[in-house]
């Protein structure tokens, strides 16, 4: 989202430019995305040009706590419609946290680090087994519906199981 441009050599020397300077278009392929996407077997970049955001004033971190997961992603959809600026909005089901708020910069990392760590965590519930994961996408106006069918459905199996996920971007993932 942030490369607005590319120049880029292909295999058969030509110098192609991709990006507009217009602020939206939806006119022809989306080079720029297929050239980054392609991770270089496309051809090879020589500039990039970059959107660079500065740092906001100040930055906090928080864990919350919902009674479940469908009041969480429910607060998540009205947080970012009535347009609080948030970065990132990552969900953990009930077996990863409590609530916790942090405004330094190494405590904000050592929250994140229960998200990032999450994978790992979640497989030794069950030492010995495998953990299969989906990766799932919708419509943030759907997603505490998805989730609760999910949720639903996993329950169900009889399988243990743990959700995470970039609520804030209408993702999350089942394992």
């Amino acid at each position: 989202e942030n490369v607005l441009g590319l120049q880029v050599v292909t295999a058969s020397g030509e110098v192609v430019r991709t990006g507009t300077r217009a602020k939206k278009s939806s006119a022809g392929y989306d080079l720029t995305r297929l050239f980054v996407g392609s991770e270089g077997t496309l051809g090879v970049m020589t500039e990039v040009t970059l959107k660079l955001y500065p740092l906001p004033e100040a930055v906090s971190a928080a864990i919350c706590h919902f009674p479940s997961i469908d009041a969480a992603v429910r607060s998540t959809i009205q947080i970012i419609q009535m347009g609080v600026p948030i970065a990132r909005c990552e969900l953990l089901d009930a077996l990863t946290v409590d609530f916790d708020w942090d405004s330094t910069p190494e405590e904000r990392t050592r929250l994140w680090s229960a998200r990032h760590k999450a994978y790992f965590a979640g497989m030794q519930m069950n030492p010995g087994c495998r953990t299969v994961t989906t990766d799932t996408c919708v419509p943030i106006s759907r997603l505490a519906e998805i989730i609760d069918a999910s949720v639903a459905e996993a329950d169900a199996s009889g399988l243990p199981y743990y959700i995470v996920g970039h609520v804030g971007d209408g993702n999350f993932h089942l394992a």
